[in-house]
């Protein structure tokens, strides 16, 4: 076989065209009918017309434009040698002989009838032999390197799916026209696809947020589609687009995608502060990945921005992190690749293996870390953290690019808490910033069962609500015309005709699934049946050979292992290496399973005479597409179905071989990349069932608790699981502190997930233990009261078995459950304990130390459970019980991360007992300074909530509660206490807008807001308040039909009914208030003689100052018209409660207490101190913009205007003119229907 070679510029680079012929006469016989597409030696210089147009004619195909043949031996042979050049090859030793050949082809050129009488001549085979038998075996590397006789796969694009991109890009473009934050001017639209009546469609949809759903069998070509959007999203100044792809073991390694999504966006702006290089790493990887920055592949962001641009972004953005998050940064950085490096820019350091301990441990299996004595243990908590950690990061980010598009690939296998958190991300209506979330999944994977359906259905109900739009696109087979179309990108031919009847065989064969369909193409040419024939310069098959050759499969990875059967073993092995690894990976990582799997070092070049042995098979892997790079030495597969095929390869031995991986990655990794890689590690160590490994069971407790913190709970409860397989037999007697771990560990997992048989089955055996002290025992307790009463709602069951438990622990704080015998008992504790709180120093909250007593801790976590617990069960003074021990122990052993709320209970204790709202403030400001000590912000919520509403309510002005209230709520967000959290929320939201008399249709508009918040939460009981509050306002206003009755649009008393003691006091609130304003005063009454009782002695929130006013307004009203002793007395007992309140220094009153006075004197006939006070009341009312009270003192002013006797003392007018005042107030504060009947009664006020 002879070569000839021929340069072509393709590409920007050049290439050789090699022919083949089995003599020289055939090679030079350029009038063969079989080779007259070959360039005759002799007429290049004149055939200045072959060109596109012959190829064409003669091929069936279009020669490249920018194949040029040259146009002399001799520029061929200079050519050539300037292509062996470039391509790195050596031309040393072989001057003489080329100087000899290009001689010998220049005097052929100047004379062709010389070249024929060559032809006999020896000496010019014999020449060209030399030249060519040298160079035989860099020839065949040269074949490899060319580019006419290869499948063109880059080509493909996503051909045949013209409609379905319409689609991505009429969503992406709604989504530019509709952000707030984006710049009009800079947009880009080159890249879309512009309708008539797109911007009409734009002005159907309010909204910012666009949510793709597309589904598809596996290689239908979804993520080509979404990968097609980059440049429309990139064309853009500061549009971003990162991708996130989940694992087929996604459900045990939590946020894999959403991390690496986020990862990417931070590597961009790591790379800014750098230099453009990185030394990050990625964490919680499902692979062991070392980042670098470089070229990166898989990160597409805007043009527009320089450098200098993106360290100022990147500066900017890691403030705004730092003001929003606070301290719950740094849970997202123990996260998320390269936030690190943005928001601290420190440098990782290392432990050596030698030096790492399996678990961070002060003992075998003891956390080092006190977690806030266990008061951030809720099990919503965490996942509650984990998403408002999130949201607000995306609000951060998104505001810097725009648009920011967000893929997360194979969602089918996503966990349960990234699918939660998606659905946090895009229904964030508070998001303003232009975002694109675009999931894709498996369709024949994803069932009416499937979590993923389940979340798509609560999306699509919110829609409107959260203000987002979403899009459905299916990715179905290809029809057999695409399939041709396919198969002409692939080899380079525009005819259709020529590659129909291959197009339908592999129609049939493949069914039309994109992938498969190319995958076949390339199985065809790697069997020989289809072929590039280098003297016809074109490819060649027979229909009829293929179709009896083939069979049809539904199963792509038969033929991907087809391929990979055939190549050489150590290109197969690092596959099957790179597979365990997970959906990525890097050389570092499969250079170090070489050397010890298989004691084959290729870390070092020069050992191997200066050739790089991995990095070509990763080249040829790449170049045969099983894998593609991400950046520098970083890859990815090209299909997961690869992936999947190389572990197939493995057959029985994969357990074994997974084993093996992990081992020799845990006991080589450094304590940072070991970190890193944890769930991987573990993941592959698991694969196999060993014998007890307490070392394995150690590292499984690791994992489980890294899944705990981000509250991956059923990753952390098949970790523990794993972890107590490991345990040896003797696991109490040799290992206890470490079964002990996780054993507890489990048990609170299981419990969190909902498997609450497997957490009794932990409990038990743990139980069952007699020499496990109760301290050892303390998780399982914590687990089984949180079962009690948030699972089971046994609050009686939960409260007796705390007792049992503090019992146990040496605190008897009950002996009997006697009520009268309790309430002494508690009375007795609230004197002893406010006369040693007298005696505390001034400085009693910096001096105080901190309890360490390990004992003394664990009952203060315990109570601080009951405490609760008796709120939540109407256990009032055993709850009074709880709170005096605990700020007793604070005083006697030191401070715990539950005395400032402690402190805070005892202090409303004091304005129970004592009515001593200074005292009780004064308390309060000290639990605040304790709480500011510990820095929890757990108990923080709690603590401000109660300060705020139950003590400083009543001796501040009402304004002065907003500001902490918004504290509350964000420090309940970001630690997880959700129901503290909200209730700060809906009472700066709700409640005390509404009593400072701020406008109706202000609060109504925060209502659908404030009541998407809770609901997000799964906060029934704030929700159920935020819906009668709405509704009554709705009632105010006008905007039902219904006046008094609790019946409408956003709530049906009817169909709602209240059930527990909270949801009935909500109620009886709202009612109370229809009926005051409507003027339904004997309906009000006999509700506040009824219902109220309760009410009377309560000492209640901020709430309680205004039902004591309506109660009390209502009584009046029915003693002045039926002059009935019942009537007098309860409506005096009611105002001479609140005149204790102003009193004791409540300056929200004192308006009120003027206009109760005013009542009692017109019920006594005190007509001109009855004057007085009205007038005094509306002024009192009206001066801080109080208008809705305002609105009813001038109401209840002229109705006593109205009396017979007054109304003959020509007080008409006044009458009149106080209705008028009346009318004006309420159109102020937005109550338009009370307004419109006072305004139809104005001309007929008649004396009463």
């Amino acid at each position: 076989s002879q070569t000839f070679f021929f340069p072509c510029q393709r590409a920007g680079s050049n290439a050789l065209i090699t022919m083949k012929s089995n003599s020289v006469n055939k090679l030079l016989n350029y009038e063969d009918e079989d080779t007259s597409a070959i360039f005759p030696i002799t007429k290049l210089k004149t055939s200045s017309s072959l060109g596109p147009h012959h190829f064409s004619s003669q091929t069936g195909m279009t020669m490249p434009p920018d194949l040029k043949p040259s146009s002399s031996l001799g520029s061929v042979e200079s050519s050539f040698r300037s292509t062996r050049s470039n391509s790195g090859l050596s031309t040393s030793g072989r001057s003489t002989r080329s100087d000899s050949l290009s001689n010998s082809l220049s005097r052929s050129e100047r004379n062709s009838g010389a070249l024929r009488s060559m032809r006999d001549e020896r000496t010019f085979e014999l020449t060209r032999k030399l030249s060519l038998q040298e160079d035989a075996h860099r020839t065949n590397q040269n074949v490899e390197s060319l580019t006419i006789n290869k499948l063109h796969y880059d080509d493909v694009g996503v051909v045949g799916r013209d409609k379905e991109l319409g689609v991505l890009k009429s969503c992406l473009k709604r989504l530019i026209l509709l952000s707030q934050k984006f710049e009009f001017s800079a947009i880009s639209f080159s890249d879309f696809n512009d309708s008539a009546n797109f911007e009409e469609e734009v002005q159907t949809y309010n909204t910012y947020k666009e949510m793709v759903w597309i589904k598809g069998y596996s290689g239908a070509g979804k993520s080509t589609l979404v990968r097609s959007l980059e440049k429309a999203v990139t064309n853009n100044p500061r549009g971003i687009m990162v991708h996130g792809k989940f694992d087929i073991k996604g459900s045990e390694q939590p946020y894999s995608g959403i991390l690496e999504a986020f990862g990417q966006i931070f590597q961009k702006l790591a790379g800014a502060t750098a230099g453009g290089r990185s030394s990050a790493r990625v964490s919680m990887r499902s692979s062991i990945v070392k980042r670098r920055s470089g070229d990166r592949k898989n990160l597409k962001a805007g043009q527009g921005l320089s450098r200098k641009d993106l360290q100022i972004m990147r500066q900017e953005i890691a403030d705004g992190l730092k003001m929003e998050l606070g301290d719950e940064l740094q849970l997202l950085v123990k996260m998320i690749p390269f936030l690190d490096n943005v928001v601290n820019r420190k440098g990782r350091t290392t432990t050596p293996t030698s030096q790492r301990s399996v678990v961070s441990t002060t003992n075998e299996g003891e956390s080092s870390e006190s977690n806030h004595d266990g008061l951030n243990d809720g099990y919503g908590a965490g996942l509650e953290r984990i998403k408002f950690a999130f949201r607000i990061l995306m609000r951060v980010v998104s505001s810097y690019f725009s648009p920011l598009v967000l893929q997360l690939d194979d969602l089918q296998w996503a966990d349960v808490a990234s699918l939660e958190v998606l659905d946090y991300l895009i229904s964030d209506k508070h998001n303003p910033n232009g975002l694109m979330i675009i999931g894709s999944y498996r369709s024949n994977e994803v069932d009416e069962t499937h979590i993923l359906t389940h979340i798509k259905r609560g999306l699509n109900k919110k829609m409107v609500k959260c203000q987002f739009h979403m899009t459905h696109i299916e990715v179905g087979n290809f029809f057999p015309a695409d399939v041709n179309k396919v198969i002409m990108k692939l080899l380079g031919i525009d005819d259709p005709n020529l590659t129909r009847g291959l197009a339908d065989i592999c129609h049939m064969r493949t069914l039309g699934n994109p992938y498969f369909v190319v995958e076949f193409i390339t199985m065809l040419k790697d069997e020989g049946l289809l072929q590039y024939n280098l003297g016809l310069l074109k490819w060649v098959w027979d229909d009829k050979t293929i179709e009896n050759a083939t069979v049809s499969t539904d199963n792509v990875v038969d033929l991907l292992q087809s391929r990979m059967i055939k190549l050489t073993p150590d290109q197969l092995l690092t596959l099957q290496y790179a597979a365990c690894l997970g959906n990525s990976f890097d050389r570092s990582a499969l250079e170090l399973i070489w050397s010890k799997h298989s004691g084959i070092s290729f870390s070092d070049p020069a050992a191997a005479g200066g050739v790089d042995v991995l990095g070509e098979i990763l080249e040829y892997l790449q170049h045969h597409k099983y894998i593609e790079e991400m950046d520098d030495f970083c890859y990815r597969w090209v299909h997961d179905k690869v992936q999947e095929a190389a572990l197939s390869l493995i057959g029985s031995a994969k357990p074994k071989f997974q084993f093996e991986i992990g081992c020799i990655l845990y006991n080589n990794l450094d304590e940072d990349d070991l970190e890193e890689s944890l769930f991987t590690v573990v993941d592959l160590i698991n694969s196999m069932e060993v014998s007890r490994r307490p070392n394995f069971a150690s590292l499984n407790l690791r994992a489980a608790q890294k899944a705990k913190d981000i509250s991956a709970f059923s990753s952390a409860a098949m970790y523990v699981s794993h972890g107590v397989q490991y345990l040896p037999h003797d696991k109490w007697r040799c290992h206890r502190k470490l079964t002990m771990k996780l054993y507890t560990l489990g048990a609170e997992m299981e419990l969190a997930f909902g498997n609450v048989e497997v957490m009794k089955e932990y409990y038990h055996e743990v139980m069952a233990e007699d020499d496990c002290t109760m301290l050892e025992k303390l998780p399982l307790y914590i687990s089984k009261l949180h079962k009690l009463s948030s699972i089971d709602l046994q609050y009686k069951e939960s409260i007796d078995f705390n007792l049992e438990i503090l019992q146990q622990f040496g605190c008897e704080l009950i002996w009997k459950w006697n009520p009268q015998t309790i309430k002494a008992h508690a009375v007795h504790k609230v004197v002893t304990t406010r006369k040693m709180l007298k005696q505390i120093s001034k400085d009693f909250h910096e001096r105080q130390p901190v309890m360490t007593d390990p004992t003394k801790k664990a009952i203060m976590l315990l109570l601080s459970k009951l405490l609760y617990s008796c709120y939540v069960a109407d256990q009032h003074w055993i709850g009074v019980l709880c709170a005096t021990k605990m700020v007793r122990m604070t005083l006697k052993y030191g401070v715990h991360d539950a005395s400032g709320s402690s402190f805070v209970a005892f202090s409303t204790l004091l304005r129970e007992f004592y009515h001593s709202g200074a005292e009780a403030a004064s308390l309060a400001e000290i639990g605040l300074l304790l709480q500011n000590r510990v820095e929890n912000h757990y108990t923080a919520a709690m603590t401000l909530y109660i300060s705020q509403s139950f003590v400083f309510a009543w001796r501040r002005p009402l304004t002065t509660c907003l500001v902490p209230y918004m504290e509350g709520f964000i420090a309940g967000m970001r630690s997880g206490n959700i129901e503290f959290g909200l209730w700060c929320l809906v009472s700066h939201h709700i409640v005390i807008p509404h009593q400072l008399g701020k406008q109706l249709g202000f609060i109504l508009a925060r209502c659908p807001n404030c009541l998407h918040q809770v609901e997000d939460m799964k906060q029934q009981l704030q929700a159920y308040f935020v819906k009668v509050q709405w509704q009554m306002m709705l009632n105010l206003q006008g905007e039902d039909q219904e006046t008094t009755e609790l019946k409408g649009e956003i709530f049906d008393i009817e169909s709602s009914p209240p059930t527990s003691t909270m949801q009935k006091s909500f109620t009886y609130f709202a009612q109370l208030e229809l009926f005051i304003y409507y003027g339904e005063y004997e309906a009000a009454a006999n509700l506040a003689i009824e219902d109220g009782k309760v009410f009377e002695d309560d000492i209640g929130d901020s709430y309680a100052q205004t039902e004591a006013f309506h109660r009390s307004l209502a009584l009046y009203a029915m003693a002045r018209k039926t002059k009935q002793r019942k009537y007098k007395q309860r409506a005096n007992k009611a105002r001479l409660t609140i005149e204790k309140w102003s009193k004791d220094g409540c300056p929200n009153v004192d308006h009120f207490l003027r206009l109760l006075n005013a009542e009692q004197a017109a019920l006594d006939n005190k007509h001109k101190k009855a004057e007085e006070l009205y007038k005094s009341a509306i002024i009192k009312a009206a001066r801080p913009g109080l208008s809705q009270d305002a609105a009813l003192f001038s109401e209840r002013y002229a109705d006593f205007l109205r009396q017979p006797l007054l109304y003959c003392q020509g007080l008409e007018d006044e009458a009149k003119y106080r209705i008028q005042e009346a009318i004006r107030y309420y159109t102020e504060w937005g109550a338009m229907k009370k307004a419109s009947m006072l305004e139809k009664s104005l001309d007929y006020v008649q004396p009463q």
